[in-house]
């Protein structure tokens, strides 16, 4: 029976090595950005992973310091490549304080920045759309959003800490609940708005 032990104990030390092993790749995987036929790349500071696509880059991952007082201003360029997209879940439940987008974005994807903290965002001026919760359970307060802004996915600014909103003029899609739990007294829909969800 004594001899019996050590093994057990190895067998159950393997066991604990292989389960933390299988976490830590799940968190790599979930981490990373997944768009079919693309490479994942880390651009030279090591601060940002990305995917090209027809020669342009998405943001997948923000890998730079993080914090209650951190500052992100995101690149226009990566190791050459325009920035032209934020991907989801890029900043998911980082820790930021403001955020700077670059003029060459157009799209940014759901739940982006949601749960950040975030406290500021300043928009580039080609932002075309904003993807399903991307601020999600920020505090962002006042919003000014870019006069190229078409489309406001559902939850965009869900539970947001929305104070004051001023659109742009071409946006013509709000989403559900895009602005619901926000603490909105007045807002000014621009004539161009078509389309108005549920519970925005």
């Amino acid at each position: 029976m004594s001899n019996l032990r050590p093994a057990m104990l190895r067998i159950v030390r393997s066991s604990r090595i292989l389960t933390a092993s299988a976490l830590v790749a799940v968190a790599v995987a979930l981490s990373t950005p997944s768009i079919a036929g693309a490479s994942v790349l880390t651009d030279q500071t090591g601060e940002w992973v990305y995917t090209l696509s027809g020669g342009d880059a998405t943001i997948g991952k923000y890998l730079g310091s993080l914090g209650s007082d951190v500052q992100v201003v995101i690149p226009s360029t990566l190791d050459g490549h325009s920035v032209t997209s934020i991907g989801q879940y890029a900043f998911y439940g980082d820790t930021l304080s403001s955020v700077t987008i670059p003029d060459t974005v157009t799209t940014i994807g759901d739940w982006a920045f949601s749960f950040d903290g975030l406290t500021a965002v300043t928009f580039g001026n080609s932002v075309t759309s904003i993807g399903y919760g991307t601020f999600y359970g920020d505090t962002l307060g006042a919003v000014a959003l870019p006069n190229s802004l078409t489309t406001i996915g559902d939850s965009a600014f869900y539970s947001a800490g929305v104070s004051a909103v001023t659109f742009g003029n071409a946006v013509n899609s709000i989403g559900q609940y895009a602005f619901s739990g926000d603490t909105l007294s007045s807002v000014t829909i621009p004539d161009t708005v078509t389309t108005i969800g549920d519970g925005a």
